[in-house]
């Protein structure tokens, strides 16, 4: 049996090596001679390879544990050059006896470290790359304000757009390298503004958001539109409000089959002074299904 098991393992070109309950190293492929090995001859023990102390230490202690408990263990050392190994062993039929296979896994390694440090890398380009296009957003918001004078109606929407996807990248975070934003924080942030702009207390303009419970954030791609389409409605809303036309807003979120709703409802969008052209381009922009009743909801939905 063992001259089979030499036979099948050297055919293979597996690293294999079977050790007892006693310690000894019974049998030896030639690849795992050649990798654990001193000076090319088969190890007889563990503190016979190559390994360190406590490789072969951790070896016989996962040998043991494996023997006891019947389950596979799996330990990762590393040899000299840069080499990176792993052990997998398992338990053999027979009193006390463990297979133990050796692969090499620095290729892998070296892959995986690489794109551990390609994600790092790109989700600090991202975040900069967020931390810049927000700080430009302000700093022309606060340039429109020196450079023009008086504010008139036309100032104010378009200073408020500027403002609106600010507050999208404010609400910005970056996971993996992607940019995503959290859309009910922006969506509050926007009502805030939007009492803010129309000189009225939030308490004059309620905001009701209904969300589902797993709501998937939606990209910096998707999320800036969104943002200018529900600041539209609340600008329009809030405006109303100080006007003394007393209302409430109510948004509500959900998501099915990978795709999301938004409804905004309490604007009357006949009668108040909602630009309807400027929503539907932008949701031409998202590729979403827009629906809107004169005096009732706005509704959209799109691939976040």
């Amino acid at each position: 049996m063992g001259g089979c098991r030499q036979n099948f393992a050297d055919t293979a070109g597996l690293a294999a090596i079977v050790a007892h309950a006693d310690g000894r190293l019974s049998f030896v492929s030639t690849e795992a001679r050649l990798l654990l090995g001193r000076q090319g001859r088969a190890p007889r023990h563990w503190n016979d390879t190559v390994l360190s102390v406590a490789d072969s230490g951790a070896l016989a202690s996962l040998c043991r544990r494996v023997r006891q408990g019947g389950r596979d263990q799996v330990h990762v050392m590393d040899l000299h050059g840069g080499q990176r190994i792993e052990a997998r062993l398992r338990a053999m039929t027979g009193p006390g006896r463990v297979l133990a296979l050796f692969v090499d896994i620095t290729h892998q390694a070296r892959l995986k470290s690489d794109i551990v440090q390609l994600r790092a890398d790109n989700q600090a380009w991202a975040q900069e790359l967020q931390h810049r296009v927000r700080n430009t957003l302000h700093v022309l918001s606060a340039m429109m304000y020196f450079e023009s004078a008086p504010h008139g109606p036309v100032f104010e929407q378009v200073h408020g757009r500027i403002l609106a996807m600010a507050q999208a990248h404010d609400t910005l975070v970056v996971r993996d390298g992607i940019a995503m934003i959290d859309l009910i924080a922006c969506i509050r942030s926007l009502h805030a503004m939007a009492c803010a702009a129309a000189n009225i207390a939030e308490t004059d303009l309620p905001l009701i958001l209904e969300a589902a419970s797993e709501l998937a954030a939606p990209s910096i791609d998707v999320a800036v539109p969104i943002a200018l389409i529900v600041h539209e409605v609340f600008s329009a809303a809030a405006k109303r409000a100080g006007d003394g036309v007393g209302r409430s807003l109510r948004v509500e979120l959900g998501q099915q089959s990978g795709r999301m709703r938004l409804a905004l409802s309490g604007l009357c969008a006949g009668e108040d002074c909602l630009n309807l052209r400027l929503v539907t381009l932008l949701a031409q922009q998202l590729r979403a299904e827009l629906r809107t009743e004169p005096c009732g909801e706005i509704s959209l939905e799109f691939s976040p």
